[in-house]
């Protein structure tokens, strides 16, 4: 029994079943704020950064530098100085994620940020690409 490509695509689609069809695998993460006084607390801070796989330090260099207000680590949470509001530090997580996770060239989250010489590169473990970023 010989079968053409939508025939075996149409197949393949059915025994995959909902789940998997029409998913998007990553999935923006969204911060948990707390706030005490003048500091804004982001509570979610390390779980955002496993599963962007990216360095805690730099997370935090970039929101400080975007958000303009000092920023420290404590334990799993990420401290700002001053009050933020959470529209705020979504949408410069969204830019962090945009400029330094998504890939440009395939849209995937599958990147490792690495330095040769002086130069800082995206590089995708997707489609292979490599192109430099500006260092944060």
């Amino acid at each position: 029994m010989e079968f053409d490509y939508f025939q075996l695509l149409k197949k393949a689609r059915e025994s995959a079943g909902k789940e998997v069809s029409g998913t998007k695998r990553f999935q923006m993460p969204v911060v948990n704020l707390e706030y005490q006084g003048r500091k804004t607390i982001l509570r979610n801070f390390e779980e955002i950064c496993e599963y962007l796989k990216r360095d805690k330090r730099l997370v935090a260099r970039f929101l400080s530098r975007e958000l303009a207000s000092p920023a420290y680590e404590q334990g799993k949470f990420l401290i700002f100085q001053s009050n933020l509001q959470f529209t705020n530090v979504q949408k410069k997580l969204e830019k962090f994620v945009k400029e330094y996770v998504i890939c440009k060239v395939c849209g995937q989250p599958d990147t490792k940020i690495v330095k040769e010489r002086r130069i800082w590169f995206i590089k995708c473990e997707a489609c292979g690409a490599k192109y430099p970023i500006e260092k944060i």
